[in-house]
Order: structure tokens, then C-alpha cells, then sequence
């Protein structure tokens, strides 16, 4: 019974990552699929009821320290999408509103970050990722629905999934965290889920998963997607992740773990990190919003998104 639940999960997994927004985002579907890594991807979507749907894609292969990123707006209404990735870190921004332009239509914002990296493990043994996710959305029961998701997966280079994770956060809802391990074959190794309180404000998860892994070349895959839409007139509602979600550490029993794109490296802990900022520079973030006429409502909901980290 723990094999066929994991299976079904797995496949779950694999489904609702890849086929988050066939349609929308083919150029991502291509990337999370297909798309040999080390590399990066930002998408931007946005909707004004069925007036008219916009669309920003990017996908580069990865080079060290790069940062792919792309925004779109509706042109008459409060819709606004950001999306940026480094390798190793997600960014990712939504805002809808209604205008009485509209007479009431949805507006909507999809933001999608993907990144990919191939890593090989020198030993067998356990292997622990470490993820988080911080960012905020309106508290329960406020002006319309926003929602984040997080897919991570360790997929071997047959195609079959080692490991996945699974983080689902609503702004109506209770923040879910699910993973686990798979042989093979799709045997069930070990796995969990975790709840967290829906609290209203800055919110930080942190996200653990932990399990064996085998001697060999495997590939990271990470998905960040939110989304955020309003359905009556002059409602507006947000998710702001644009500080931030990805992977934290990885930590590993036996061996060493290298990385394809050069950048998850040993600290003096022992831990392996990509070398990420908390989020993109004040210069980068300016060019993001470059031409944007939203721009002061970004500034007006006065949420410090854009100051620098490290």
C-alpha cells in the first residue's frame, strides 16, 4: 500500500509541475521537461477576464551568476506579474484588480520561476534539502485569492523520480508540505507532510526532506509559481515572493556532491549552497519594472521588496 500511495504521489508530482500551465508557458513546460540543465527560466502572465491574455516568457541556458527575468501588465487594468531565478533561488511577484472600467471581470497575475542543475553524489548514503519559502499575501478572508507552489524533485537520469517535495500555500487556506523518497522502481522509501498556521503578513517556511539516495548524476528541478486574481469591482489582492523561495542547504552523510552548473559548493559547515542574494538588485529590479505603469502602486503598497540583501 506505501508503494502505491507513493506512486500515486510521485505521479501527482510530476503531473501538476509539468502541467501547471501547458498553454500559458509552453516555453516552461519545454524547460521543466526536456530542457537539459544547468538552466534558468522566469515567466509572466497576466488576464483581464476574457478580454485578453498577455504572456512573457524567458528561458536561458545558465551561466554563473546570471538571472533571467521577465514582467508583464495588463494595459487597463491593475494586473501585474514579476518573475526572476537565479540558480538555486526563485523570485516571483502577482497583483490583481478590478476596475469599474471592467464591470466586474476578473484580473489576474501568474508569476513562474523554474530553475534545473545536474548534481553528482561520489557516495551512497542520505542525503537532507533543506527549502524555504518567505513572502506575504492577504490574510484569510480579504479581498480576492492568491496562492504560491513550490515543486522540487531529484530525478535520476532514467527519467525516475528519487525524491519530491511539495509546498502549497493559500491565502484561504492551511500551508501544506509534502515529500518523499521513491526506488527505482517506484517503491516507496520514506516520506512525510507537515502543516503549518496560516498566519496574515510576512510569512517564513522552512522546509525539510530527508531520505537515501545512491552513488551517481541525478537532476535538481525547482518550480515556483503564484498566482493572484480579484473577481468583484475595485478588489485587489497580492502574493509578494519576490523575497523569496529555493533551496537552502543540502546536506550528505557520505562522499561529496558536485554540481554541473559549477555553484552548489561545500561551506566551512559542511553544507552544500548556491551562492544566492535574498533578492535581485536594486538596479535589476528597476530594470524588471522598466516601462511598467504600475509601478507606483508596487511603491505605494510600501512592502520593501526591493532592498538589498544578502
Amino acid at each position: 500500500m506505501k508503494s502505491l500511495l507513493a506512486g500515486i504521489a510521485l505521479a501527482g508530482f510530476a503531473a501538476s509541475a509539468a502541467a501547471q500551465h501547458v498553454g500559458v508557458f509552453p516555453d516552461l513546460y519545454w524547460v521543466w521537461d526536456d530542457a537539459p540543465g544547468p538552466i534558468v527560466a522566469a515567466g509572466a502572465h497576466v488576464e483581464r477576464g476574457g478580454l485578453g491574455n498577455y504572456v512573457a516568457e524567458h528561458a536561458v541556458t545558465y551561466t554563473p551568476g546570471e538571472l533571467v527575468q521577465t514582467s508583464m501588465h495588463t494595459p487597463d487594468t491593475n494586473a501585474l506579474a514579476i518573475a526572476a531565478t537565479r540558480m538555486g533561488t526563485h523570485h516571483a511577484y502577482g497583483e490583481g484588480a478590478d476596475t469599474n472600467s471592467l464591470g466586474g471581470l476578473i484580473a489576474s497575475a501568474t508569476a513562474t520561476s523554474i530553475w534545473k542543475d545536474r548534481v553528482t553524489f561520489s557516495a551512497s548514503g542520505q542525503v537532507a534539502f533543506n527549502l524555504f519559502v518567505e513572502g506575504s499575501m492577504p490574510p484569510p478572508g480579504t479581498n480576492g485569492s492568491a496562492a504560491v507552489y513550490l515543486h522540487f524533485g531529484l530525478f535520476r537520469e532514467d527519467g525516475s523520480q528519487a525524491a519530491y517535495g511539495h509546498f502549497t500555500n493559500t491565502q484561504s487556506g492551511t500551508p501544506t508540505w509534502e515529500w518523499g523518497f521513491a526506488s527505482r522502481n517506484g517503491g516507496f522509501l520514506g516520506g512525510g507532510s507537515s502543516t503549518f498556521p496560516n498566519l496574515p503578513g510576512y510569512e517564513s517556511f522552512s522546509l525539510t526532506m530527508t531520505g537515501p539516495v545512491e552513488t551517481g548524476t541525478y537532476e535538481l528541478r525547482s518550480w515556483f509559481t503564484l498566482g493572484a486574481g480579484a473577481n468583484d469591482e475595485n478588489m485587489w489582492t497580492f502574493a509578494d515572493y519576490l523575497n523569496t523561495a529555493g533551496l537552502d542547504f543540502v546536506e550528505i552523510s557520505d562522499g561529496t556532491l558536485t554540481s554541473a552548473s559549477g555553484m552548489l559548493a561545500p561551506g566551512q559547515d559542511g553544507l552544500y549552497r548556491y551562492p544566492v542574494s535574498v533578492v535581485p538588485e536594486p538596479s535589476t529590479a528597476a530594470l524588471m519594472l522598466l516601462g511598467c505603469v504600475y509601478l507606483g502602486r508596487l511603491r505605494q503598497a510600501s512592502r520593501g521588496a526591493f532592498t538589498t540583501g544578502a
